[in-house]
């Protein structure tokens, strides 16, 4: 039992800055490991593309779903992964370029199709988007809808010359 008590008190008696060692990073560096994340969850996040049912031009990352978990929210969250490494990762391949390019923009036309005011709906049957109107509970306030929004938007915003009309 002592040498427990002892084994469990050790930690307290080292310093910590023998613990923990701050390094700053430049901000080169700071840009290079946020690229290096992004291009990983585009990567690992491949697996879990879908194209559309209702049109092959459109398609999604997860779920396809009208909420916020396996859902709308995350697909914005890649479209701005995408928008961001195509703007910025000049490490890129052309075929990598396609592909991100590809798929953001079928993300961003399953978004919009499947929106309250497009003519889709999400794989759960159901629009996203708004506020809850009468005889509709979408179950959604506007800041979230607005918030997922903001993704779309700044990821289109950053490939926008690439867009088609």
């Amino acid at each position: 039992m002592k040498y427990t008590l002892i084994l469990l008190l050790l930690p307290l008696c080292a310093p910590a800055k023998d613990l923990y060692q701050i390094h700053k990073l430049s901000e080169m560096e700071i840009q290079q490991t946020y690229i290096q994340i992004l291009h990983d969850a585009c990567f690992y996040a491949d697996r879990y593309w879908t194209n559309s049912s209702f049109d092959p031009a459109a398609g999604y990352w997860g779920g396809g779903l009208s909420g916020e978990y396996n859902g709308i929210r995350p697909i914005g969250s890649m479209v701005l992964a995408c928008g961001t490494l195509l703007k910025y990762d000049n490490s890129l391949t052309a075929g990598e370029r396609e592909d991100l390019l590809a798929k953001a923009t079928a993300a961003l036309r399953y978004a919009t199709a499947t929106h309250f005011t497009g003519t889709q709906r999400c794989v759960d049957g159901k629009q996203w988007g708004g506020l809850d109107r009468p005889g509709v509970r979408t179950g959604r306030t506007q800041w979230e809808s607005s918030y997922w929004t903001s993704s779309y938007a700044l990821g289109a915003w950053l490939i926008w010359d690439k867009l088609d009309p």
